[in-house]
């Protein structure tokens, strides 16, 4: 009833149950859709969606003397598959390889497909993605999968891959994408090489992920997607997404759709398999540090929240982005997930500056489903993580101790 409410509640307010012409929003100009605000939106919302991965050596930012680059991969020059599913038509998308040619004209690029497109079941195209690998100081990979969106010649062709009603068979790479990897690894020779990732759902990586220095993932970006994947690209923008999922090793990993009981579903409830990259996960070019955790309370009762203090520096070179994270994590005794996300704040730091960063954890954020009464905050002893990421997966969080008195109380009397 709730959500039903959230619903009508939103579609009355847009007008959706009044006449069209009665509706001031009907009559917004497409000039006021497209102004320059909106496609500074449009931009900064690409960027702060693009995940670094891995980044070994410190192979990006890509330096910006090099005079070749290669852009390969079925990716490479997308438009349509720039967008999400359910995205309107924009005035204008930005390829990647528009991006970079914006961003550095005199750099000779060579774009080679290999693939036609994202099934890639053919490998006719290789040698010539090889050869542009081997004539150029640094490459760039352009895989990952697709969602039909606007195109409607992916909607005839039923060449979507995600989306809705559309369940994926494989995790994988599609195709023989992951050999094209290995073709272009092997040709590179030591040269820079980076892996940018467009896709919705997660992927699984065994057999390739090893063997690439760098990758980060823009999922679909959106219509200023190749200028954001540029900036991050030559580090004129300092990656600071994270992953709202988490991504497996492999298919087997997952329990059986047919299962509806919670184990090893979500990183909440995650313990038989350790995943390949986790809930909240996502690098920097640059390093922080989190120091002096203080909590206003050690003891509190169901219906009391609690805030936390941390102070974090960013003890790197560059300008950049954290996403500060707060973990709970219950007694093993409970019913409820073994971890929860409780709280989190996105902070920008220059390099030597620091930030007091307060959170509050509030009971919805203790509280755990119980068949019968609903939301319920149980008592008990909590550990409270605070971080650049998952305890687990993060050396470098603090943590501190709070304990819940009193009964089992359910969060409707809180």
């Amino acid at each position: 009833d709730e959500s039903l409410s959230n619903l009508f509640r939103v579609r009355i307010r847009l007008g959706l149950l009044d006449n069209p012409w009665e509706v001031s929003y009907n009559k917004v100009p497409f000039s006021k859709v497209v102004s320059k605000e909106h496609t500074e939106l449009a931009l900064e919302a690409a960027r702060q969606s693009i995940v670094l991965l891995k980044n070994d050596n410190n192979m990006l930012p890509f330096k910006k003397t090099i005079s070749s680059l290669a852009v390969i991969g079925p990716n490479a020059n997308a438009t349509f598959d720039l967008l999400g599913n359910y995205a309107a038509q924009p005035k204008k998308i930005v390829s990647i390889v528009e991006g970079i040619r914006s961003k550095l004209p005199s750099l000779k690029i060579q774009m080679e497909k290999g693939c036609n497109e994202v099934w890639c079941d053919s490998t006719t195209n290789f040698p010539s993605a090889v050869s542009a690998a081997q004539s150029s100081d640094a490459i760039l990979l352009v895989m990952g999968i697709r969602t039909c969106a606007y195109d409607p010649i992916c909607w005839i062709g039923i060449k979507e891959i995600e989306g809705e009603q559309k369940d994926r068979t494989s995790l994988k790479l599609p195709g023989y994408q992951m050999q094209l990897i290995h073709e272009v690894l092997a040709a590179a020779k030591g040269k820079p090489v980076a892996v940018a990732l467009i896709n919705g759902g997660s992927i699984t990586m065994d057999g390739w992920l090893e063997s690439v220095p760098a990758m980060f993932t823009a999922f679909y970006p959106g219509e200023q997607g190749g200028n954001a994947i540029a900036d991050v690209l030559f580090g004129d923008y300092n990656p600071g997404g994270r992953l709202t999922t988490s991504w497996v090793k492999s298919e087997t990993d997952l329990p059986d759709y047919l299962n509806p009981a919670m184990k090893d579903r979500t990183y909440r409830y995650m313990t038989t398999y350790k995943p390949l990259f986790p809930f909240g996960y996502g690098m920097s070019y640059t390093q922080f540090e989190y120091t002096n955790l203080v909590i206003d309370a050690t003891s509190i009762k169901p219906c009391q929240s609690v805030k936390v203090e941390v102070t974090v520096t960013n003890t790197g070179s560059l300008y950049g982005e954290e996403v500060v994270q707060v973990y709970l994590q219950q007694d093993s005794s409970l019913q409820g997930p073994n971890i929860q996300l409780a709280q989190f704040d996105r902070i920008a730091l220059s390099p030597n500056e620091s930030k007091r960063v307060t959170l509050e954890i509030m009971p919805r954020e203790m509280a755990r489903f119980d068949s019968k009464q609903g939301k319920v905050v149980d008592p008990g002893k909590i550990t409270v993580s605070v971080g650049g990421g998952q305890p687990e997966f993060n050396d470098k969080v603090l943590k501190t101790a709070l304990l819940v008195t009193g009964d089992v109380t359910p969060l409707v009397s809180c």
